[in-house]
Parts: C-alpha cells; sequence; structure tokens
C-alpha cells in the first residue's frame, strides 16, 4: 500500500481541468497505475498548497504525474503505518466522503441513492458509520468538524451524476483496528472514483 502526494501547479491547464472534474481527476489518475486494483483520492489544501493524495496498492508513475500537471510529486510505503495501529490509540482523522441515504420515489416502491444535504445528517452519517468500521469520534458533538461540502454534477457516458461530497476532521479513537484498517484500504460510503472515501490519520 501506497501514499502519494502530488502538488499541483495551479497554473497548469491540466491541473485546472482535473481540479474541476472529479472525473478528469479520476482518468489522469488512473492512467498512473499500473495495476487493475481501486485507488482511493482526494483533493486536499496543505500549507496554502492544492495537492491530491493518491492511495494505491502499488507506486503510482510519479514521472507521469508530475509531467501531466507540472507537479511535484512524492510517494512512501503506507503498509508498515497500517500495521501498528492499535485499539484504543487517538488519532487526527481527515475524511472525504458521499454521506447518502436511500429514498423512495414518491410514485413507486423503487428507492434511489440521494446525498444529505444538512449539516445535522452529515455529522449523524458519520458517527452512524464508525462503530461498524473500527472507530468512535471523540466528543461526537465537538470533536468533529465539517471544514468543507461540495456539490458535484457532470455527464458520464449517458448517465448524469450528481453527489455531495463532505469533509470532516477530528479526532477518533480506534475500537477494532482490523475494521479500520480494511476501511483505510477499501474507503468509506460511495463515490470512491470521485475523490470520496480516503480517510487519513495523524497523530493526535
Amino acid at each position: 500500500m501506497y501514499l502519494s502526494r502530488i502538488i499541483l501547479n495551479y497554473s497548469n491547464f491540466n491541473a485546472r481541468k482535473a481540479l474541476s472534474s472529479p472525473q478528469v481527476m479520476h482518468a489522469i489518475l488512473k492512467k498512473s497505475i499500473s495495476d487493475e486494483s481501486r485507488a482511493l483520492w482526494r483533493t486536499d489544501n496543505i500549507n496554502g498548497k492544492t495537492c491530491v493524495l493518491l492511495q494505491s496498492q502499488t507506486t503510482p508513475d510519479l514521472a507521469f504525474l508530475s509531467e501531466e500537471f507540472d507537479s511535484e510529486a512524492e510517494t512512501k510505503s503506507y503498509s508498515h503505518f497500517l500495521s501498528n495501529l492499535e485499539n484504543s490509540q487517538l488519532w487526527r482523522f481527515r475524511l472525504t466522503a458521499n454521506p447518502s441515504h436511500k429514498v423512495r420515489n414518491d410514485t413507486s416502491e423503487v428507492y434511489k441513492t440521494a446525498s444529505h444535504l444538512t449539516n445535522e445528517h452529515q455529522l449523524r452519517w458519520l458517527i452512524e458509520k464508525s462503530e461498524p468500521l473500527g472507530f468512535s469520534v471523540v466528543n461526537s458533538g465537538t470533536g468533529v468538524e465539517i471544514v468543507q461540502v461540495k456539490r458535484h454534477n457532470f455527464w458520464h457516458t449517458n448517465s448524469y451524476v450528481q453527489f455531495t461530497s463532505v469533509t470532516y476532521e477530528g479526532i477518533l479513537k480506534i475500537s477494532d483496528s482490523e475494521n479500520l484498517i480494511s476501511a483505510m484500504k477499501n474507503g468509506i460510503g460511495r463515490e470512491k472514483a470521485y475523490g470520496c472515501g480516503l480517510l487519513t490519520l495523524a497523530m493526535a
């Protein structure tokens, strides 16, 4: 498992285009990975710089990404970090996810998936998700905050894609390290191809 950081050059046309379209960003990042396994990614602002974090099973082609975005890129092994996660540890976390729920069509028994739109429901979604994923949010009322909400709308082949991405930050406590590691490897929630699902940890 590898975690890569690409610092984007906003003056580069390809970087601006990818930042404006999760579909374009997904296609470029997918080209940088040799295997067919799912990769997770998200955009971040780190020390005033716009970055892409990319989690993958194999090392991505950093030369390709650097040339595509006219950017700096680095990668490091992530497996050792994951293997050292243990129950009861406290970590700061950051997660961009698509909090969603099933709603029934007014005129039929068919259910569809819709994004939660209010902060209250978005926070509740995370709290309810956390326990089966192997962690609890510390002081769930004040220990987590929503730092960004973005609405996405675009065409993919013949389908119109609509979803909301929400970025959470807070403190978590590990309750089941195996489940948490699985969630970190596989991603949390829907729309993983479009920049959702990546959970990262830092020292609390």
